[in-house]
């Protein structure tokens, strides 16, 4: 196999899974309050992007998405909060305390409040 043919598969095996990841992501943005950063901001890798902000019981979480992405979160609204600086350490940390929380049985009030929230857009 030559190089440009590992080059294309990686690329596809990579964009594959940047897709799957915007699901997943889309989903978790239906299910708590959330919204799209009125700022274009800037990834990891100097490029700008969209934003997803979604606010879960232990704390703020986003991920940055290419413009071909952004009808995944088509209708979402305006965020109406800022970012509030989390790391994608942190970001991870707080999924984590959530599957914890829900794991355990403690979060099951704290769940039906944020599961019967109306969205910002309706």
């Amino acid at each position: 196999m030559n190089d440009s043919v590992d080059y294309q598969e990686m690329r596809q095996k990579r964009d594959e899974a940047v897709q799957e990841r915007n699901k997943v992501i889309a989903l978790l943005a239906r299910l708590f309050p959330a919204g799209i950063s009125d700022k274009r901001i800037p990834d990891g890798n100097g490029n700008v992007r969209g934003c997803v902000l979604i606010d879960l019981p232990t704390g703020q979480i986003s991920w940055h998405f290419a413009d071909e992405d952004a009808a995944y979160f088509q209708g979402l609204p305006s965020y109406l909060g800022a970012y509030d600086g989390h790391s994608q350490e942190e970001k991870y940390k707080r999924l984590e305390q959530w599957t914890r929380m829900l794991d355990l049985g403690e979060a099951h009030t704290t769940w039906r409040a944020y599961s019967s929230r109306k969205s910002i857009a309706d």
